[in-house]
C-alpha cells in the first residue's frame, strides 16, 4: 500500500516538475489540405492562400467527388476581373459555346496557369474534366453516344450544374451533368459575372452559362462587358499546408501550402 501511494505521488511530482510533456517535445503531425476542406457538415469559409504572381491570393478549400475521391477543389474565393468574351467569333450553328479551346479555356490553361509558382505547379493536378460533347452542344443528333467527354486541365471554371444548388429548390442531378452541385458556390457568391464550361439551357449554341451571385444566367460568346472569371483546380487531398504570417501589414497567420515555392 505505501508503495502504490509512493509511485501515485512521485508520478504527480513528475508532471508537476517536468519542464515540458511529453506530448509538447512530440513533433508536430503535419496539416493537410483536407482538413480545411468546406462540407456540408462545416460551418465558415475554409481558405489557403495561394501565390499569383508571388502574390497570394485566397482558395475556398471545397470537398466535392466531382474531380476523383482523393482530389480538393480549389476555387478562387474573387473574381479574376479580366474581361473577356467565350469566343471571338460567333459561331452559330458550329459549338459556339463548346468548352473545349474557348477563350476562356485556352487562357486559364495557358496564361493563367503560369501565374503559379514552380512548386505549386507540381502539386496542381492535370484534372479530368467533364464537358459536353461538340455535337450535343451544337444539338446535332449523335445516334446515341454520350453527350459528355473528359478533357484534361490544370485550370478550368465549374459547369452549370455545380452552381445550380438552390436551398429551397434542390436541384435534381441528371445523367447529362458535367459534375453534381457543389454547395460552397452559393455559400460564397460573388456580384461579378464569371463565365461557367456549359451552354446555356434554352438557348442556342451561341449562348454560355454564367454565375452571377450564387445563381446562374447566361450570355452570348461575344459578350463581354463585365464577363470574368473564377478559376478552380485540384490537387491531392494529403498535400501538406503551414499557418505562417505571410502579409507585413497584418499579425495573423494564414494557411498556404507548404510547395508553394
Amino acid at each position: 500500500m505505501i508503495i502504490c501511494i509512493f509511485v501515485a505521488i512521485s508520478g504527480v511530482l513528475l508532471c508537476l516538475f517536468i519542464p515540458k510533456s511529453y506530448e509538447e517535445n512530440e513533433p508536430k503531425k503535419p496539416q493537410l489540405i483536407t482538413d480545411l476542406c468546406f462540407g456540408d457538415s462545416k460551418e465558415g469559409t475554409s481558405l489557403v492562400y495561394v501565390k499569383e504572381n508571388e502574390e497570394y491570393v485566397p482558395y475556398i478549400v471545397i470537398e466535392t467527388e466531382n474531380y476523383g475521391e482523393d482530389a480538393v477543389l480549389l476555387m478562387r474565393k474573387d473574381a479574376y476581373l479580366k474581361e473577356m468574351m467565350y469566343r471571338d467569333e460567333n459561331s452559330y450553328g458550329k459549338g459556339g459555346a463548346y468548352y473545349n479551346g474557348c477563350n476562356v479555356d485556352v487562357f486559364l490553361e495557358k496564361e493563367f496557369y503560369d501565374f503559379f509558382s514552380g512548386g505549386m505547379k507540381l502539386i496542381i493536378r492535370d484534372t479530368p474534366v467533364k464537358i459536353h460533347t461538340y455535337n450535343y452542344v451544337s444539338k446535332r443528333k449523335s445516334n446515341g453516344d454520350s453527350p459528355l467527354e473528359t478533357i484534361y486541365r490544370h485550370v478550368f471554371v465549374l459547369s452549370r450544374p455545380e452552381c445550380s444548388s438552390y436551398v429551397d429548390v434542390p436541384y435534381e442531378f441528371e445523367d447529362t451533368d458535367e459534375g453534381a452541385v457543389i454547395p460552397a458556390v452559393h455559400e460564397n457568391p460573388i456580384k461579378y459575372y464569371t463565365w461557367l464550361r456549359s451552354e446555356r439551357l434554352g438557348g442556342d449554341d451561341t449562348h454560355v452559362s454564367l454565375c452571377y451571385n450564387g445563381g446562374v444566367t447566361g450570355s452570348h460568346i461575344q459578350s463581354w462587358e463585365e464577363h470574368y472569371l473564377r478559376p478552380v483546380f485540384t490537387v491531392l487531398n494529403n498535400e501538406q499546408i503551414e499557418k505562417k504570417k505571410i502579409f507585413d501589414n497584418s499579425p495573423e497567420e494564414e494557411f498556404v501550402f507548404i510547395a508553394d515555392k
